[in-house]
């Protein structure tokens, strides 16, 4: 009983916490409430604080300080000393640096920690890995609905393109697709699951190629390739690394083909031709 409850919990938690939450923006912007997503938004981010702290707490007997939490918590130092040092030397942000520090404490310190905390069980696994195929699906038809209209009509889609305050920063839509194709891809490819789960993740990578191109983010770009590097290198058997050599190939003459396809600035932006 306790583990379903964490494990509910979870599932919550990562849902929100990733890509769930810019569904969760893009679901208020096709709604017309663009200029009133923080009256949502914030509440969600407060729960999942409350519900992070749920799961420490339930967790208890079995809570352990990892190695990985010291490094961590030493890079929000190092974080939050920069953010105080340009504070005082009155340097501007677009957001106030109490606002920034909140969406650091919800986005990023909450739920690490307290999934740090945590043992991990297979069942645990499952929920995650749920939260991330439901809020991948979700994100990737939202994003296709509201965006596809700009394919070839946009290098890079800003805040500005439709010439109002509806659509949201362009990494934002780059690296939620990047998660959705890099994570359900590896996640499909290394675990058993069933036929409606992959046919949804194939779904939500597909139309996930849209906000990946119209958001064209030099580092989504390398957040995708990287892994597969780090496959190649370390996958053990030498065909298993054939194997995933030929994939990182194969993607990217993809990613030129699409690039082109879609009249991105992705590429150009890679080689600093272009203007950030």
């Amino acid at each position: 009983m306790i583990n379903d409850k964490i494990n509910a919990n979870l599932w919550v938690v990562f849902f929100f916490s990733f890509i769930g939450y810019y569904a969760l923006l893009l679901m208020l912007i096709s709604l017309g409430m663009g200029d009133q997503t923080r009256l949502v938004t914030i509440p969600v981010r407060l729960l999942l604080i409350v519900l992070a702290l749920i799961i420490v707490y339930k967790s208890y007997p079995n809570i352990k300080v990892r190695w990985q939490l010291k490094y961590f918590l030493l890079l929000m130092l190092i974080y939050t000393t920069r953010v105080t040092v340009d504070y005082l030397n009155n340097d501007e942000y677009y957001m106030e640096p109490a606002e920034m520090l909140f969406y650091l404490v919800s986005f990023v310190v909450v739920p690490f920690v307290s999934t740090s905390f945590l043992y991990i069980t297979n069942s645990n696994l499952a929920s995650i890995a749920k939260a991330f195929l439901y809020s991948g699906v979700l994100f990737s038809i939202l994003s296709y609905y509201l965006l596809s209209s700009f394919i070839g009509e946009v290098g890079r889609l800003d805040y500005r393109t439709d010439g109002s305050d509806s659509y949201f920063s362009p990494l934002a839509l780059s690296y939620c697709s990047t998660m959705i194709i890099g994570v359900l891809g590896t996640y499909m490819l290394f675990n058993r699951t069933t036929k409606v789960e992959r046919i949804a993740a194939l779904v939500a990578i597909l139309l996930s190629i849209v906000p990946f191109f119209l958001g064209a983010s030099r580092g989504s770009l390398f957040a995708l390739f990287v892994p597969l590097l780090f496959l190649i290198l370390f996958s053990g058997k030498l065909k298993y690394k054939i194997g995933f050599l030929v994939l990182s190939v194969l993607v990217l003459f993809l990613v030129v083909y699409l690039n082109e396809y879609f009249e991105s600035d992705l590429l150009v932006r890679l080689l600093g031709v272009g203007k950030d």
